[in-house]
């Protein structure tokens, strides 16, 4: 038999292979394909693995039932790009199919299928590895089957599942909610799509999507540089009560005893690989904490200085046993205020306990209290 398959050739070296091994002639494409083409070289039998392109009429006439397509998802389950992401945040079953190519896209006559279950510790990129494995193995052993159309056929129209397809464009916002992209762990998605189970087009268009491709973890000695350019920047320091340039050794000096104290947590905030900012709390009296962020230059008037403390905040919530925490922040850092304020801190005339890190409304340490505001968060 003389067999066209279609796709990358590192995701269809075993199959080649093996066909090969089976006395079958086997040519590799992955080009734009065209019936001049098949007729040209002979095809008998046609096997997508992998490829990108839409395969329309009147090659599908053509080779009606000798036409089959390798898909990484349990079908009807998993339609268009990124099956695998998909399966795990609509949390339906996962798998691998092998199915006839027909008009529509993955709605053709299933063949043979598997159904997939993974751990905990599996992410995106290693859940679609094994997938494609799976499904290597399978086509490889039905394939002496497939040649003799011995199989049961499982007709997607009759199935009594109603479950969408996902184009290019809703894949792709999709993952821009992951910010470890393909290693993001599974458990994440599944989380997520338990959230917008029923409103999945709201998340899709929400506005504040940003905050769920934002991850946090602790502060390192590593950012250390990092930090100390962000408190150093002109506007930083123009929104701060002192607006003094620090030394780099004064602030290694602090840094690393911050790192040290128990009584102290900052953690980083990361889009990707790129850090946003810190955000650190200091405990000041039992169950009272200080707060403050400084954002990394690029990211500052994005909105990620809102959604990075909203997320330190609801982490800190988790792990400390705080009851209020406060900020203290120039009356003319309008930006600052609304950030805080859309995060639950209130506005308040005065605290109403006292403890060193309110010295900063204290004439005698340097801060003119006029100029300050006072923001509080109960917990």
């Amino acid at each position: 038999m003389r067999v066209l398959l279609l796709g990358p050739e590192s995701r269809n070296v075993d199959v080649k292979n093996y066909l090969l091994s089976q006395n079958d002639e086997v040519i590799l494409y992955n080009n734009k394909l065209s019936l001049d083409y098949l007729k040209e070289n002979k095809i008998d039998f046609i096997i997508s693995n992998g490829y990108a392109p839409i395969i329309k009429n009147p090659i599908i006439s053509e080779y009606r039932n000798e036409i089959i397509n390798m898909h990484i998802s349990y079908l009807p389950y998993g339609k268009g790009l990124m099956p695998n992401v998909w399966s795990f945040f609509e949390g339906v079953p996962k798998g691998v199919s092998i199915h006839f190519i027909d008009k529509g896209t993955d709605t053709g006559n299933i063949i043979f299928q598997k159904q997939v279950e993974f751990s905990e510790n599996e992410t995106l990129i290693t859940s679609h590895d094994k997938l494609i494995q799976i499904l290597t193995d399978l086509l490889i052993e039905k394939w002496n089957d497939i040649r003799k159309n011995n199989f049961i056929i499982i007709d997607q129209k009759k199935l009594k599942v109603k479950v969408p397809y996902h184009n290019r464009k809703d894949s792709e916002k999709l993952m821009e909610c992951f910010p470890e992209r393909w290693n993001t762990p599974v458990t994440e998605v599944e989380a997520l799509g338990r959230k917008y189970s029923f409103s999945i087009k709201s998340l899709l268009k929400n506005h504040d999507k940003k905050f769920y491709s934002i991850a946090i973890r602790h502060a390192e000695l590593q950012d250390c540089r990092d930090v100390w350019e962000w408190w150093n920047d002109a506007v930083t320091r123009k929104m701060m009560l002192k607006n003094e340039i620090v030394e780099w050794d004064a602030h290694k000096a602090w840094y690393e005893n911050m790192l040290e104290d128990k009584n102290r947590s900052a953690v980083i905030g990361l889009y990707g690989s790129r850090k946003i900012g810190i955000v650190r709390f200091d405990l000041q009296k039992d169950g009272i904490y200080d707060t403050s962020i400084y954002l990394n230059m690029e990211f500052r008037g994005k909105g990620y200085g809102l959604l990075l403390l909203r997320k330190a905040i609801d982490n800190f919530r988790k792990t400390h046993d705080a009851k209020i925490i406060f900020i203290m922040v120039k009356k003319t850092n309008i930006s600052a205020i609304k950030t805080y304020e859309k995060t639950g801190f209130v506005l308040k005339d005065k605290p109403d306990f006292d403890c060193e890190g309110l010295k900063r409304f204290n004439l005698s340490a340097g801060y003119n209290p006029a100029n300050i505001l006072y923001l509080e968060l109960c917990c």
